[in-house]
């Protein structure tokens, strides 16, 4: 997607996903607040690409992608790593850990320690995040009798 931004709207990228991201995930927004938080940060059209499970195509997909997100993993915490940035876009590993609660790429919830890791791509255009591809994703299950099990997937499909 081309994007001509105009120079008063560049924002420093990498700081307002950063801060998207962890807005979205500290849990500390009401979901009205949550709304207002994506109607300001994404594209009303957004193309997910990659994502586990499905991929959202507007806010009301992916705000229910984030929900189901904090349903698999109860009582969760994340990282983000900033890998590059420029005015359009941020690369960035995002992990995300907690109990297993809900079914997750393939894996039924069993109460263990489930961490996902996937190398994330934000594109953007006029401070609007427009595209999000997911790739390199690892999914690690430590079950409640100590088995581990990985999972991981090049592709970005």
């Amino acid at each position: 997607m081309l994007c001509e931004q105009d120079e008063s709207l560049l924002r420093d990228t990498e700081l307002q996903v950063s801060n998207f991201l962890h807005a979205i995930f500290s849990n500390q927004y009401p979901n009205q607040d949550k709304h207002a938080l994506l109607e300001s940060n994404l594209s009303a059209q957004i193309q997910c690409i990659g994502f586990p499970e499905f991929n959202p195509q507007n806010l009301m997909e992916f705000s229910g992608f984030l929900n189901y997100l904090h349903d698999v993993f109860k009582y969760s915490n994340y990282a983000i790593e900033t890998l590059m940035f420029d005015e359009q876009s941020a690369l960035l590993r995002f992990t995300i850990q907690g109990v297993h609660h809900e079914e997750f790429m393939g894996l039924a919830a069993s109460g263990g320690i489930i961490k996902f890791t996937a190398i994330t791509h934000f594109k953007m255009c006029n401070n609007r995040i427009t595209e999000i591809l997911m790739h390199n994703k690892a999914l690690v299950l430590t079950t409640t009798k100590g088995h581990v099990y990985q999972l991981k997937s090049m592709d970005i499909g």
